[in-house]
């Protein structure tokens, strides 16, 4: 039987849940998709402990030595380093102080790294500070509690802690003007991300796991996307910050993310790629040396690594980033194959899925010949074509789904429509995989 995969052209697609429904006339229920929990995220080392961006200034926190590399983004070079009088376990930046963790203690320094004010003590190693324009909240979480403070950030005074049990946070991010922090928690099955309320007076509200509940891939890190409406994880997976509902993919685990105006840049095994604001890809580059954190200023990519005795950039326009292009078409006459998947499309034209060609072949009925080859980039998973539309749409494991416009001059290499949903799936209810056109 020839397998088919469907995709909602409504852009109404609801994944990594059990969507019931029926086609008119088809006869074909509708099955379950459900996601399994993945590898985890990607890997990756540098030598600072965190990296932070506030004024154009990158701060880098290190633990050895003891102090914060800083390098200016408007002038592209490194300033004057600040030495700091203890090993530090976390940090955070706002236009007047830098704010470090000391295992239990957390202290506020001048921008300058002068004038130390003692702010809090707690029972536990801090893990992650972060500030409003009032407040400094304290991660302190041990398992199996999160715990979390908050302190008035100019006078030191304590407002509230709260303990949330299992909500052991990690890769902790803010949305200031929502009043959320994002983390994912850790030491317990199944891993979910979670949301704190910061309430308008300081105090601690209540936490809020995803209605998922670990059917999406194991992650490590938040980020709150410009805008606050969206918050990702480092497994790929874009969520709804009021609700933690999904919104979106970035299409595969990643180690860093930054933002330019209307571009997410992420890196994924040493390669740079640009998406839009709608989450599609957009270009890659691969820089020279193996990137350990990434910031974006002036359309310029900063990409740091360690160098050979101390912290390195490598500068990067964004106009250098280009979509990936595929190989030349392969001739079919005469090839052995076995197609992957076959579709027939209008004009009496057949269309051949040959995943180790990296091509769809096209075979004319009423000509018994091969037309013009579609090459691709990589090996989709499954390929479907609308009569209505004349298009060809193309799966792929990570998520990720292309379209070919047939009535088009059609370039070889698919536009990119919607990236649904991140890799590792198992499908059940049938031969049928549960995608439809409609």
């Amino acid at each position: 039987m020839t397998r088919k995969f469907y995709i909602s052209l409504s852009l109404t697609i609801l994944i990594g849940m059990a969507v019931m429904s029926s086609a008119s006339g088809s006869g074909l229920d509708w099955m379950k998709i459900s996601q399994t929990s993945g590898e985890p995220p990607l890997t990756f080392t540098h030598s600072w402990l965190d990296a932070q961006n506030y004024g154009g200034i990158i701060y880098f926190l290190n633990q050895s030595p003891a102090q914060i590399d800083r390098y200016d983004l408007t002038s592209e070079s490194w300033i004057s380093s600040i030495t700091l009088s203890g090993i530090p376990t976390a940090f955070t930046i706002d236009g007047s102080a830098i704010y470090i963790g000391f295992g239990t203690s957390v202290s506020k320094f001048n921008l300058d790294g002068t004038g130390e004010v003692p702010l809090l003590t707690t029972d536990t190693d801090i893990q992650s500070l972060h500030v409003t324009d009032y407040y400094l909240y304290v991660n302190y979480s041990d398992y199996p509690y999160g715990k979390f403070a908050s302190v008035n950030k100019t006078t030191g005074a304590l407002i509230d802690t709260e303990s949330y049990t299992y909500d052991v946070l990690q890769g902790v991010s803010l949305a200031p003007s929502l009043g959320y922090l994002f983390g994912r928690d850790q030491g317990i099955s199944p891993s979910d991300i979670v949301q704190i309320t910061l309430n308008p007076d300081g105090t601690l509200g209540s936490s809020m796991d995803s209605p998922y509940h670990g059917d999406f891939p194991y992650a490590t890190e938040t980020f709150v996307l410009p805008g606050e409406a969206y918050v990702a994880d480092n497994s790929g997976i874009v969520y709804n910050t009021s609700d933690l509902t999904y919104a979106n993919s970035l299409a595969g685990s990643f180690d860093d993310l930054a933002f330019s105006d209307g571009s997410i840049i992420l890196l994924r095994d040493n390669v740079l790629i640009a998406h839009n604001n709608s989450f599609l890809e957009t270009g890659r580059y691969t820089p020279s040396n193996s990137p350990g954190g990434i910031f974006v200023n002036d359309e310029k990519v900063y990409s740091f690594f360690d160098g050979a005795s101390e912290i390195d950039v490598e500068i990067i326009p964004l106009n250098l980033f280009e979509p990936e292009s595929p190989g030349s078409p392969v001739d079919p006459n005469g090839l052995a194959y076995t197609p992957d998947d076959i579709e027939f499309g209008v004009g009496e034209i057949v269309y051949l899925l040959s995943k180790s060609h990296l091509s769809v072949f096209r075979w004319s009925v009423s000509d018994r010949a091969y037309l013009e080859t579609i090459p691709l980039v990589y090996e989709p998973s499954y390929m479907a074509y609308s009569s209505e539309l004349n298009r060809l749409y193309l799966a792929y494991e990570s998520g990720k789904v292309t379209q070919i416009k047939l009535d088009e001059s059609f370039s070889p290499d698919p536009q990119a429509i919607s990236h649904i949903c991140n890799k590792s799936y198992k499908f059940t209810g049938g031969e049928r995989h549960p995608f439809r056109i409609f």
